[in-house]
């Protein structure tokens, strides 16, 4: 409908549900776009704001396929501000599918801006499944920050899930820490999936810092998934630290999903201390959606006193939520302070 009939077809979908119809703006606009884009461009002017961005994406994609510059120009008439930058950001990207250079060319032509960051972040998200390396001259051109640090994690997960040796090799090529920082956590991380040993072994090689800390308990999460004890035995013998605190409690929270009868005997087994108090922590929220009572066991034996009661306050708030009476029951009975029960009874 939206090919031969696109106002009936428009007509139907503002009857739906708000949601779809936002939705269906891109096929409609799209079909429209492909025999008359000025037409559709000038029916989704027309269009309720809910509509009129998704419509006008949709028309820029289609547009700068066959006349990139008519479709610039008609981005550039728009009032500034998000749905001009998001319009013009599809017009650009799709234009440098066909033509990158000149592409790249029309963006390097603007101001450093955000709208200019925005341009290139959707440039490299189009071109990282068929050419990274080409993405990679991209991403290098963003301003560095938060859109970037996103841009280079999305570019590095997937060029390793399509030719992990390339991607290895650009990666070990990185000097500047933030990039190296963004990227290799999520190298690890998709490494582990098929081979969590030799990812443990590059995460172990990277220098400290955010880096290696966030890509040991990528390994450590992913590995326990698979093989939870070996994934402990690795973890076992890593030095003290952040970075060993966090993989436990990340195997914990992963091998409780699988065996809570193995989880809680290997964690009560771990050497007393912050470390193990953190994973009786952090990892009891996991345990209590199947099994409080396990779960208040777990806080129970955290040895620094105020953090244990801390945590079976919050523990016990949690699971009054998740069931009332049995969780009431217990607070009744319970050693925690008389305000502590009335503060929670009392929600």
């Amino acid at each position: 409908m939206a090919q031969n009939d696109p106002e009936r077809a428009l007509a139907l979908a503002q009857k739906i549900s708000p949601q779809a119809a936002q939705m269906s703006m891109y096929q409609i606009f799209s079909e429209w776009a492909s025999r008359d884009p000025q037409g559709a461009a000038n029916r989704a002017m027309s269009l309720p704001e809910n509509l009129r961005r998704n419509a006008l994406s949709s028309i820029a994609m289609q547009w700068a396929q066959s006349d990139p510059q008519a479709a610039l120009q008609f981005a550039n008439t728009l009032p500034p501000g998000n749905t001009r930058t998001q319009v013009l950001s599809n017009a650009i990207s799709n234009w440098a599918q066909q033509d990158f250079d000149a592409a790249m060319g029309y963006v390097n032509t603007l101001p450093e801006n955000a709208a200019k960051n925005q341009m290139l972040q959707d440039i490299t998200f189009n071109l990282m499944y068929n050419d990274p390396a080409k993405a990679v001259t991209v991403v290098e051109q963003m301003t560095p920050g938060n859109m970037q640090d996103n841009a280079l994690r999305n570019l590095a997960s997937n060029w390793m899930n399509n030719d992990p040796q390339t991607a290895l090799a650009w990666a070990e090529q990185q000097t500047d820490e933030g990039v190296k920082n963004a990227i290799w956590p999520g190298i690890v991380n998709s490494m582990a999936q098929n081979d969590p040993k030799g990812a443990a072994q590059i995460a172990q090689t990277l220098p400290a810092g955010n880096a290696r800390n966030n890509a040991i308990s990528n390994v450590a999460s992913t590995w326990a998934r698979q093989d939870p004890a070996q994934a402990a035995a690795w973890v076992a013998q890593l030095p003290d630290g952040n970075d060993k605190s966090n993989a436990l409690s990340s195997i914990a929270s992963n091998w409780v999903r699988s065996d809570l009868s193995a989880a809680t005997a290997w964690v009560q087994s771990l050497p007393s201390g912050p470390a193990k108090d953190n994973v009786l922590s952090s990892a009891s929220y996991s345990v209590l959606r199947t099994d409080p009572a396990t779960a208040i066991q777990w806080v129970s034996s955290i040895s620094d006193e105020k953090r244990r009661a801390s945590q079976l306050e919050n523990l016990a708030r949690n699971w009054y939520r998740q069931d009332h009476a049995a969780a009431a029951q217990w607070i009744s009975t319970s050693s925690l302070a008389d305000d502590v029960k009335a503060r929670l009874l009392k929600n």
